[in-house]
């Protein structure tokens, strides 16, 4: 049998970025969420329209290892429904085409990690913004931020990176300059070549006079407002 490794195994390595081939991202998530599509018959556009969601599973895996949420399971079909599930609210799915998903991540015991994943990646989608504003690409939506991969994709490994690290939870992150100066600097951590490579380089934000003065979040966060998740979807 395949062992199967998770991304929070070589977060400490030397080296993160050496369990993707050339700054690619590879999930091995692909025979799950196809089972699941077709199981579910699912028929969300930004599956259809090829969008490069692979990043987001590293984002999903790293923030649910961290809950703990009674009966919780994790396993790779989970980690695929609570991503499918926020990708398709994120990107303004017809509701009628997720809300079948909803009772299989009751049973699962993370549906009470879906709105605090969507109100998390919304808050990281703000960041991101304006990291593509600083590297000269004009962000309008969630489409184009998936698409402009040479970026998002070390993006999302610096962010689940610190997630990780600081064992931030999804109903507990909240963006400020500290968390953004993180994430920045594990960015700049990554060893990336090619695009990838070139996109960082192009974040001319100074974070070096941070350095350890930078507050971990698990410093702060009990003081900070925690987003309730209400069961509105």
């Amino acid at each position: 049998m395949r062992s199967v490794y998770r991304f929070s195994d070589f977060i400490h390595q030397e080296t993160p970025v050496s369990i993707f081939e050339t700054n690619g991202v590879d999930t091995d998530y692909s025979k799950e969420q196809a089972d699941i599509i077709s199981n579910r018959s699912l028929d969300f556009d930004f599956i259809n329209d090829n969008i490069p969601i692979e990043p987001f599973y590293l984002f999903s895996e790293a923030l649910i290892s961290n809950m703990k949420m009674s009966g919780l399971n994790d396993d790779r079909d989970s980690i695929v429904y609570i991503t499918l599930c926020a990708l398709a609210i994120l990107f303004e799915e017809p509701k009628e085409k997720y809300k079948q998903m909803f009772e299989e991540l009751r049973l699962r015991g993370i549906y009470g990690a879906l709105k605090p994943i969507v109100n998390a990646t919304q808050q990281l989608k703000t960041m991101f913004d304006e990291l593509a504003e600083v590297s000269g690409t004009d962000i309008k939506d969630f489409k184009e931020a998936f698409e402009y991969t040479e970026l998002f994709t070390p993006f999302m490994m610096a962010v689940s990176t610190v997630i990780c690290v600081n064992n931030i939870k999804p109903d507990s992150l909240i963006i400020d300059d500290n968390l953004s100066g993180d994430i920045i600097l594990a960015m700049r951590n990554l060893d990336l070549n090619g695009e990838f490579k070139e996109a960082v380089d192009k974040i001319n934000i100074d974070v070096d006079d941070i350095g350890d003065d930078i507050k971990k979040y698990g410093e702060f966060k009990n003081g900070l407002e925690i987003i309730q998740d209400n069961k509105e979807h």
